[in-house]
């Protein structure tokens, strides 16, 4: 494999991946070596979620160290392992237990990522894009997170999706959630869209000059439209200019933003120009975000870093109490001094001014007009021209494509990719600019609200708008960006200019499954028409299956209500079910036909059939999906496959996965003490038996006699399995070295479950009073009247009542 991997950008060595001392953005192996590290790690955190909810600090460990893996942003080997020490001190606070624990269950290690990098290639392909979509939410999320943005249920879904990634799982099991991170993408875009709206206005057109005044200024790169602000209010009125470079020029529509009137212009053009356009610059550089290339001397020493971006040498600026000091960025700004005069600079076109700030509000303000200019043929087709830009020759395709978009059509384009076109002056149409800059590459949801809307006026699909999309991709941005198109059903997407190196079209079946680049094709003939009025199907409900959607009844899967007993998984006969994460979950439409054999096997009464649209039942693609399984080992079958045969995939720690172990309850009972025939047998019936481990719902609960017992009883009697376990579902617990109030998880139980009878056993010392009461509340609170005895054993084994 060489001294290292990566293949998660579009330029990565011989278009295969980096496999040497470092990679092609200058990576060194030791940093690709600890980036993996760090994702294991955090495969680690998301384990340990399992055991106790994450909270603010756990998510914000989480998006710095996703962040921290995403390409051209640390190449620091010292800050990364600052980075893993913060993730391992956060997964010891989740877990702390756990360190000192002897057991070898794996419960919250690091995951190997060499595991993945050696699996096979379908499986290294499904968790490769989801592990690439997660690290490029993660810097979507993270912008709206020191903005006050925060979902708890984006980052439930990040935790569950690295426990996937780096759990025993097959092709089929880890689909789901490709299709899951595009939605996901679409809220996390939407919540970032809302904090910069809400903090700083709806972006308005602005032109943005590309020459630079003469007199002192900093250039600040990224996307990180907080730390500009921090910087502009810390210029105001020390007569030192700002001006934005590649992802940060859309700050210039933000109002609030553009009331600083030393925000002047934008420097240079695209990040992977910077090497150039940076050289001996009079002026500090600060980079916000990832887009960092390794920095030549003659501006090394005026480049700063800050958040999660870091290089060997160059200084960086921490936030502090939550803000952060740039006077050292702005003193070295007075102290180099920047031009004597204006410096005159072009975009890659020759253009000396771009434009931008025509974000969704602006867009969908002119919804009406644009529908009207549609049906009246003045505008004849859209292009959305976005997505990330990198170096790789073959790129400025993307230039000449929007140089040859029919004059009556218009060019929706953001992200940095704009830059090899942004410049150029294609004119007006319909009384709007022909290009349209809406903003960062999250500003891609802006995108999809739009093309949604216009889909809504002229009552038809996003796919039968005159309507194209063409994506630049390099970074894993980008991947999440593609997912959220697929996940709403968006079929015409053209890739490029290279593919990434991830297969999942011949497998997959997802929407627009043909990510082959289709370089020149776009502007053959003429585009098509505005659509006929046609009835409206929306694409957020199309599937990824074959057949077309339709009224049925299917299944639906209460994720709250899961106790991950896998019985439905084991139940349906068609392999519709599956075990994801440690829970019951339909894997496709198309497999399940509705019948409900699963329905009886629920005991946590999770299984609901409803009435929705979905795919229709395909037995063809059922007996794929079962041949599939039976190749590799995992029959589908309606019987519930033994311990010594294996069991659902279960992603919580394998002591605590439920069991039930059959004993003939009728044969008489065994002598306590060693007879010839050997010790006694186990009287145990179910796992786990401690109280906190145990599930609230479990099908052993059922018609039981409930034994509640003091941890220390079991070692005072030696006949105690004869005595008290036989024909009881044990649980056990020491309501004095146990930090939990039991009684709310027993009153559960006994209130969910035909519980028939209790039994109390505990030892007579005085903290033991603590297991009655608890049994004694969780009654009261179950409304249920039931038998109750409690047994109390003295220290020296006798029972004393």
């Amino acid at each position: 494999m060489g001294e290292m991997f990566c293949f998660q950008c579009e330029q990565t060595a011989g278009c295969s991946g980096c496999t040497g001392r470092a990679g092609v953005c200058g990576k060194p192996a030791e940093v690709a070596g600890l980036q993996d590290e760090l994702t294991g790690a955090l495969v680690g955190l998301a384990r340990a979620t399992e055991l106790r909810d994450p909270d603010a600090q756990t998510d914000r460990v989480l998006l710095e160290g996703l962040f921290t893996t995403i390409t051209n942003v640390d190449f620091d080997p010292v800050a990364v392992r600052g980075v893993i020490d913060r993730v391992h001190a956060e997964r010891e606070r989740l877990a702390p237990d756990c360190s000192d624990c002897t057991s070898e269950c794996g419960r919250v290690e690091d995951y190997d990522l060499s595991e993945l990098w050696g699996a096979d290639e379908d499986l290294r392909s499904v968790k490769s894009i989801v592990l690439f979509a997660l690290r490029g939410m993660s810097a979507y999320a993270y912008h709206a997170m020191v903005l006050g943005r925060r979902d708890p249920a984006i980052s439930e879904f990040m935790y569950r999706a690295l426990f996937a990634i780096g759990y025993e799982t097959e092709f089929a099991e880890m689909l789901p959630f490709v299709e899951e991170a595009g939605r996901a993408n679409l809220a996390c875009m939407a919540l970032l869209d809302e904090a910069n709206t809400s903090t700083y206005g709806d972006p308005v057109p602005t032109t943005v000059p590309l020459a630079v005044e003469p007199g002192p200024f900093v250039v600040v790169t990224g996307h990180d439209l907080r730390d500009l602000e921090l910087l502009l209010e810390q210029t105001d009125g020390r007569g030192v200019n700002v001006y934005t470079h590649g992802e940060m020029l859309p700050a210039h529509g933000y109002p609030k933003l553009k009331a600083h009137p030393q925000l002047k212009g934008n420097f240079g053009t695209a990040w992977q120009n910077q090497r150039k356009e940076f050289d001996g610059i009079p002026a500090p550089v600060l980079f916000t975000t990832n887009c960092l290339m390794p920095p030549r001397a003659s501006y090394a020493d005026r480049v700063f870093t800050t958040e999660v971006v870091a290089y060997p040498g160059l200084a960086h600026v921490d936030e502090v109490a939550g803000t952060k000091d740039f006077s050292a960025v702005i003193d070295r700004a007075i102290e180099l001094g920047g031009y004597p005069e204006a410096h005159e600079m072009h975009g890659v076109n020759g253009g000396t001014q771009v434009t931008t700030g025509f974000g969704r509000g602006f867009v969908l303000d002119h919804a009406g007009d644009i529908v009207s200019a549609v049906k009246e043929g003045k505008i004849s087709h859209f292009f959305l021209v976005g997505g990330c830009d990198g170096a790789r020759p073959g790129r400025n395709y993307f230039t000449e494509l929007v140089r040859q978009t029919p004059a009556d059509s218009v060019v929706l384009t953001l992200a940095c990719g704009k830059y090899r076109f942004n410049d150029l002056d294609l004119g007006e149409v319909a009384g709007l600019p022909r290009i349209l800059d809406m903003g960062q590459c999250n500003d891609a949801y802006g995108a999809v609200q739009v093309a949604l809307a216009l889909a809504d006026a002229f009552g038809c699909g996003v796919n039968e708008l005159p309507l194209s999309f063409v994506l630049s991709w390099y970074e894993q941005k980008a991947v999440a960006v593609l997912l959220t198109l697929l996940a709403l059903g968006v079929h015409d997407i053209k890739l490029g200019p290279d593919a990434p190196r991830v297969r999942l079209a011949e497998r997959a079946r997802l929407p627009g499954e043909d990510l082959r680049p289709r370089p020149h094709d776009h502007t053959r003939g003429r585009p098509r028409r505005a659509p006929r009025q046609v009835a409206r199907r929306d694409p957020r409900r199309d599937h990824d299956s074959g057949g077309d959607p339709m009224k049925r009844k299917i299944i639906t899967i209460d994720q709250e209500r899961c106790n991950g007993c896998g019985l439905c998984a084991d139940a349906c006969h068609e392999g519709a079910i599956g075990m994801v994460d440690g829970k019951a979950k339909l894997l496709r439409d198309d497999y399940c036909d509705g019948l409900g054999d699963c329905l009886p096997a629920c005991p946590a009464d999770a299984i609901t059939f409803e009435e929705r649209e979905a795919a229709a039942y395909d037995e063809g693609a059922v007996e794929r999906h079962k041949a599939e399984r039976a190749a590799a080992g995992r029959p589908v079958t309606a019987q519930r496959p033994t311990h010594a045969a294996g069991h659902a995939p279960f992603s919580g720690c394998p002591g605590s996965r439920v069991r039930t172990m059959e004993r003939n309850a009728a044969a008489p009972a065994p002598a306590a003490a060693p007879t010839s025939a050997g010790a006694p047998e186990s009287e145990l019936t179910q796992w786990p038996i401690q109280i906190k481990l145990a599930p609230p719902r479990a099908p052993f609960y059922d018609g039981a006699r409930l034994l509640v017992a003091s941890d220390c009883t079991a070692f005072s009697r030696a006949d105690f399995h004869q005595r008290f376990i036989r024909g009881h579902v044990c649980l056990i617990g020491c309501p004095k070295l146990d930090d939990v109030d039991y009684s709310e998880k027993l009153g559960a139980i006994i209130r969910d479950n035909d519980v028939r009878e209790v039994c109390v056993v505990r030892m007579e010392v005085p903290c033991c009073g603590g297991m009655q009461h608890a049994v004694q509340q969780a009654l009261i609170a179950s409304g249920k009247m039931i038998p109750w005895r409690v047994v109390t054993i003295a220290t020296d084994g006798r029972i004393l009542d």
